[in-house]
């Protein structure tokens, strides 16, 4: 039971400089989710635009995920090769990115199709 309570000790609390890392990402996490909801709450005040707050939302989930990748991104976990394909080494890193583009693509095309072509296709029939 000892061994187990110093292991622990010694990999979380020991090390202080972990524990602020983590409540600097934590901290500035928050206040990307506080900034949103001070956004969408003068969106729906001022003007209701659902267009307006999809883009809002949209740029708070992209800049949350965009924030943890810059911040990690010297960890050895995430820079760390998986697998190659070829000469091409796979890491955590190009996953993630590999998974932002697809759906910054996928995202971009439904919020075009939704709200810029209904008028196009209403003027032009």
């Amino acid at each position: 039971m000892f061994f187990l309570s110093s292991t622990i000790y010694n990999l979380f609390l020991s090390n202080s400089v972990w524990i602020s890392e983590v409540i600097v990402y934590a901290v500035v996490l928050c206040l990307i989710f506080l900034l949103r909801w001070i956004v969408n709450v003068a969106i729906r005040k001022f003007n209701n635009h659902e267009a307006l707050r999809s883009i809002v939302n949209w740029v708070t989930i992209y800049g949350a995920l965009v924030y943890t990748l810059l911040y990690f991104l010297d960890a050895d976990w995430m820079t760390r090769e998986i697998t190659s394909v070829g000469k091409v080494e796979i890491s955590f890193f190009l996953v993630i990115v590999a998974i932002l583009i697809i759906s910054f693509a996928h995202r971009a095309s439904k919020v075009m199709t939704k709200y810029l072509l209904p008028r196009a296709y209403s003027r032009y029939q």
